[in-house]
């Protein structure tokens, strides 16, 4: 079994205006992340957890960022009750 210890969900639909802000409006923040995926939702981590780990059983402690705190945390926890993985 894997345990991915630091994992990011969200959903632009979430955030307070409709989208996810990108890096530039927030000085010292991670970067790159915001350049893969504007959107991540835990289908797409299942799914790059079972390309990635074909036959393993990988698990993520999951929690948010992106902004929409309230409706992307009760993302999060909704997705840790159906999938079984911690959050935080």
């Amino acid at each position: 079994m894997f345990i991915d210890i630091h994992t990011h969900l969200w959903c632009k639909e979430f955030a307070e205006d409709g989208v996810t802000r990108n890096a530039q409006t927030f000085k010292r923040v991670v970067r790159w992340p915001s350049l893969v995926a504007d959107t991540n939702p835990i289908e797409d981590l299942q799914e790059a957890y079972r390309l990635m780990f074909p036959g393993k059983d990988v698990k993520a402690l999951m929690f948010t960022s992106k902004g929409g705190w309230d409706a992307n945390n009760n993302y999060v926890s909704e997705s840790s009750k159906k999938s079984g993985w911690p959050a935080l």
